[in-house]
């Protein structure tokens, strides 16, 4: 299996929007309130998408199982 030129163009492509879009973000954050809560401009759209994204993980049916066995039915809730 080669790597043909498509392949490392499109592999580069990437890396370089990749470390342009880092660079963007990286020069408009001025201090670390604005790199961890994004300035506080998170419209409600998106932070319900982050609530749902967080609650429907791949690891939470694994989770709940386990915190229904451990606890019994009040797990649910976990």
């Amino acid at each position: 299996m080669d790597i043909t030129a498509p392949d490392w163009a499109v592999l580069i492509g990437y890396l370089v929007i990749v470390t342009a879009i880092g660079l963007i973000a990286g020069f408009r954050v001025r201090h670390s309130g604005e790199y961890v809560l994004g300035g506080r401009r998170f419209g409600p759209r998106l932070m319900i998408a982050e609530s749902f994204g967080v609650g429907t993980h791949a690891e939470m049916p694994v989770a709940l199982a386990g915190a229904v066995h451990s606890v019994g039915a009040a797990g649910i809730w976990f």
